[in-house]
């Protein structure tokens, strides 16, 4: 039984891990979305023809 609150506790862990990381990524997509010049932003939308 010990061996199965081990895994919980790590994949408990890991979801922590993960959360934080995600938090990161919505963070720097939103300074990127700021930084960007709306010239960018329409070829980001329309894609590089």
């Amino acid at each position: 039984m010990s061996d199965i609150n081990e895994a919980s506790k790590l994949h408990t862990q890991a979801a922590d891990d993960h959360e934080a990381t995600a938090k990161h990524h919505r963070s720097a997509a939103n300074c990127h979305d700021k930084n960007m010049t709306s010239n960018a932003k329409d070829i980001a939308k329309k894609g590089v023809s």
